[in-house]
Parts: structure tokens; sequence; C-alpha cells
């Protein structure tokens, strides 16, 4: 299992800011990405991908997988809603 790490204040901001259908969605997801970060994780995408989440992929996430430490960071958060 990995853990989230430190979010720099400007990604903080943007989670901050988000409504509140978005916050639940990326929650949902930050929940359950930690199990296997991977298989969230598109073919090629190295060990930073971005993610859709929330209603109608309407949320792109992205994050930086530190297999080692077994942790992740997020770095940023785009809501078109």
């Amino acid at each position: 299992m990995f853990t989230w790490g430190w979010m720099s204040d400007q990604v903080r901001a943007s989670v901050d800011g988000l409504p509140s259908e978005a916050g639940l969605a990326l929650q949902e997801f930050m929940t359950a990405v930690v199990f296997d970060p991977w298989s969230f994780a598109p073919t090629g995408s190295a060990n930073m991908p971005t993610v859709e989440f929330g209603p109608e992929g309407r949320g792109l996430v992205t994050f930086l997988i530190r297999d080692g430490e077994r942790e992740l960071f997020i770095t940023q958060v785009l809501w078109f809603g």
C-alpha cells in the first residue's frame, strides 16, 4: 500500500478550490489509488501519470509514483466543470 506525501501550497489551493462534487470524486480517487497506483496509469506514462477522475471524466489529476518509498504526490489537479 502507498501513502500520500506532502502537497505543495499551489496544489493544495487547487484542491481546496474544487466544487464539492469534484472534491468528493478526487477523494474517492485518492482512496482507491493507494492500493495499486500502476493500475490507474495509462500504458507508457512512466511514474507521473495523468488520469481522469469524477463524473464524465471532467477532472484530471497528475501524480508522482515513488515505488521505492511507496509514496504518491499530487502535482496538478484540473477541473473542467
